[in-house]
């Protein structure tokens, strides 16, 4: 593995590790909850086609969310590491 791939899977670790955490949280139990709520009301509102339309946005947005999530967490990332050589923490 070369410093980029080792790169890629350390910050893939950490941010599996954060979704973790979350998923393990009240807020996210409230959210996901609520999901459960919206997807019951779909189900029983539409037609069979309908609701498999339904079921491609919502994952598609569910892997746009998963997606800006990475994207945040690797510029927290880059952030950090800015503010300490700001501060000469890092050389």
């Amino acid at each position: 593995m070369n410093f980029s791939e080792n790169w890629d899977t350390f910050v893939q670790t950490l941010a599996a590790h954060a979704v973790g955490t979350y998923r393990n949280s009240s807020e996210y139990a409230y959210y996901r909850h609520r999901q459960e709520d919206m997807e019951e009301i779909l189900t029983n509102s539409l037609v069979k086609d309908e609701k498999k339309l339904v079921d491609e946005v919502l994952l598609e947005l569910e892997a746009r969310t998963d997606r800006e999530m990475e994207v945040v967490y690797r510029q927290g990332l880059r952030d950090s590491v800015s503010i300490l050589r700001t501060l000469g923490v890092l050389g």
